[in-house]
């Protein structure tokens, strides 16, 4: 078998997700590509749609969730579905002559995008090969209804309802989880992570990340928590694409306030961490659970994010504050508590804790 994994360049999140399916397809001796969606429409068409992207989710957050809530809301709509489909179309033939001419007999699909365009290729040029999309986020997707994929792969039982309830058959239904790299099944210690980050080995930790875009009001969220922690409690903070942010914090006084740009050593912050402060990325939180590092989350941008957070509030998985005001409190009583910290790290485990990109494999490549 050989295995085409369909990412899409808008945010970092479905790119490491296609990394750890990656990972998992190679430790078993399968050959394994990854390749951009948008890349197929022109040679520019992703870069554009990836600077677009990022300058709404960065700056204009308001105007990215009110695009998905119309969506949302006219799920079926000619003017919203149809449209998009029209737009993906002209990618499609070369992305059926490229999975053609390379041989690919298992995709797989860990955005929306790649997924309706496939769909359309089976429909047109009567693809054979196994067709999977992974959900990166606790909902389904609008759209979805103009997919037709032989396995959606959940990130949590608890969704088979709405995808159902969208027309999917119950049996293409598989709650994998969310497959988050191996170095996160394989953190070490506290104290060893705190060590090897050069980081003191007594006082609290708050990671503070605003997904690979540094966006959301990030600036004012760290400053609240700043001056609500004490000295002996410091703050990481990712900036990740966002240089500004980035100048902006380092003009910063204090102390305790430690920004960086995009990190490529998440997994070792968040077992040194114990509080992880963020908005509700899919992604971002499957591994902060992975990790059992508890969060507190607050609901920025909107979009898929909002069923994010009502998902991971409603089960208990993360304790969630309407304001960076609220945000500041919380770090403070969660804090002062580590019973209720080791409490809610120990739901995580026993919720996240699993190789996903296993089950993923396990899904895709059976007969």
């Amino acid at each position: 078998m050989k295995t085409l994994i369909l990412t899409c360049n808008t945010g970092q999140g479905h790119n490491s997700s296609a990394t750890a399916i990656k990972e998992i397809f190679a430790a078993n001796g399968q050959v394994c590509d990854i390749a951009d969606a948008l890349g197929f429409l022109s040679k520019q068409a992703s870069k554009v749609v990836d600077t677009c992207f990022t300058g709404i989710y960065r700056y204009i957050p308001k105007a990215f969730d009110n695009v998905y809530t119309h969506t949302d809301a006219h799920i079926g709509s000619l003017s919203a579905a149809d449209y998009m489909v029209t737009v993906l179309k002209p990618g499609c033939k070369r992305l059926y002559r490229y999975i053609s001419e390379n041989g690919y007999d298992n995709i797989i699909c860990v955005h929306l995008f790649p997924a309706m365009m496939v769909t359309v290729i089976r429909e047109k040029y009567g693809l054979s090969a196994k067709t999977s999309l992974l959900a990166t986020d606790y909902t389904c997707y609008p759209f979805t209804e103009k997919t037709d994929m032989d396995l959606y792969l959940l990130p949590h039982a608890d969704l088979a309802d709405e995808y159902i309830k969208n027309g999917k058959a119950r049996e293409r239904l598989v709650a994998t989880g969310i497959p988050v790299r191996s170095t996160f099944l394989e953190t070490p210690t506290k104290a060893d992570a705190r060590k090897a980050l050069d980081l003191p080995e007594d006082g609290k930790i708050v990671f503070i990340m605003g997904g690979s875009m540094g966006c959301g009001p990030m600036e004012e969220l760290v400053m609240q928590i700043a001056m609500a922690t004490d000295t002996d409690t410091k703050l990481l903070v990712s900036c990740g694409t966002n240089e500004k942010l980035l100048r902006a914090l380092k003009k910063q006084s204090t102390d305790n306030i430690i920004p960086f740009s995009y990190a490529d050593n998440v997994p070792l912050i968040m077992a040194a961490a114990d509080l992880f402060v963020t908005k509700p990325g899919g992604i971002s939180l499957t591994e902060a659970g992975v990790s059992g590092l508890p969060a507190v989350i607050i609901d920025v941008v909107g979009g898929c994010e909002t069923p994010n957070f009502k998902f991971f509030t409603e089960h208990d998985y993360c304790f969630g504050a309407e304001s960076t005001a609220e945000v500041a409190e919380k770090c403070i009583e969660l804090l002062g508590s580590p019973e209720r910290l080791a409490e809610r790290s120990k739901l995580l485990r026993e919720v996240f804790y699993k190789n996903s990109a296993e089950e993923i494999y396990k899904a895709t490549t059976c007969n």
